[in-house]
């Protein structure tokens, strides 16, 4: 089987509710390099689905993920980071994490990265910068962008442009 096959039977394993039938095969379409199974597993250990809930296993594997492509992987291995979930905080590491998931494409990531950027999390202040990564994300259809976006030019801490 393919890693794709492995990783859409386990998907069909879990939710059936099989948990463990549903990890082993994610852990062999892991083994293949399969990212989308790489995350499945974290989140699995992130919930406690079928398993002790992790944060610490959920991070390795939200970072497996990252590393081995995934965007989105990155983008919630930024956040657990951020927030010191698995691991020491690390505002640093998280906005380098979003940054190279909001390249990549993740809506979320770049509503990240912009936080940051507007903020000073983890990046020097680049407000201009910032709203950028902002805008793109909501005008591409991320809610937490544009509610974001909102509240920033509503609580006056964003000039109109």
């Amino acid at each position: 089987m393919t890693a794709e096959e492995l990783n859409e039977l386990a998907t069909k394993k879990l939710k059936d509710q099989k948990f463990s039938e549903a990890m082993e095969l994610y852990l062999q379409a892991a083994d293949l390099g399969d990212y989308m199974a790489m995350y499945n597993i974290a989140c699995m250990y992130y919930f406690g689905d079928g398993v002790e809930q992790s944060d610490t296993k959920a991070l390795e594997w939200f970072i497996k993920s990252a590393e081995a492509g995934d965007p989105e992987g990155a983008s919630h291995a930024g956040l657990m980071i951020e927030q010191g979930m698995g691991a020491e905080a690390d505002l640093k590491k998280a906005a380098d994490l979003y940054e190279k998931s909001a390249k990549s494409g993740s809506l979320a990531g770049m509503a990240h990265i912009g936080r940051c950027l507007i903020e000073g999390i983890g990046r020097d202040s680049d407000i201009e910068k910032g709203m950028e990564w902002m805008e793109k994300a909501s005008e591409s259809g991320n809610g937490i962008a544009s509610l974001s976006l909102g509240e920033y030019y509503l609580e006056g801490d964003i000039v109109n442009r």
